[in-house]
């Protein structure tokens, strides 16, 4: 009988503990369809939806992704670039203050600490050099993420969305 009780506890506490890491980790995780652009889900948007969205690109530039073998497109507007390959967005890059990012609202121009709140786990593992800091917060089941990065006076200065 004892063997059944001390099993019964074990087996509760690990599921107990077993869920407070997963949430834990969740904190440091974004879903794909929050990864926006003023409310915009951007990855994976087709190309007549970004230009519905966005309005016509300053330029068009080439694009050739290596490491897939795959040509696309920069759609360049100002202070925000989209990368498409195979008619989809695949990635940005933000470097204006007009743009909002996730539901959080994060902007270039915000200091860094708003991190803090949403993503503590990332915030804890940000990185710094001479330059400034940077930030990655893995994009739910998927192979990329978004990277934040922030000057050495702490404001952020560019939001990008990569693949690893």
């Amino acid at each position: 009988m004892k063997k059944i009780i001390y099993f019964t506890l074990i087996f509760f506490i690990g599921i107990n503990a077993s869920r407070a890491q997963g949430s834990q980790y969740a904190k440091n995780l974004i879903d794909y369809n929050n990864v926006t652009i003023n409310n915009i889900p951007v990855l994976q948007l087709d190309t007549v939806s970004l230009i519905q969205h966005y309005g016509q690109p300053n330029s068009i530039t080439p694009h050739f992704n290596e490491l897939e073998n795959i040509h696309g497109y920069n759609y360049n507007y100002n202070e925000v670039k989209f990368t498409i390959e195979n008619g989809w967005v695949m990635s940005f890059v933000v470097t204006g203050k007009q743009y909002s990012i996730t539901p959080y609202n994060i902007k270039v121009g915000d200091n860094i600490n708003v991190l803090k709140t949403y993503f503590p786990l990332s915030f804890k593992n940000m990185k710094s050099n001479a330059n400034g800091y940077y930030v990655g917060i893995n994009i739910k089941d998927t192979d990329r993420y978004l990277f934040i990065k922030a000057g050495s006076n702490s404001v952020i200065t560019e939001i990008s969305v990569r693949s690893y």
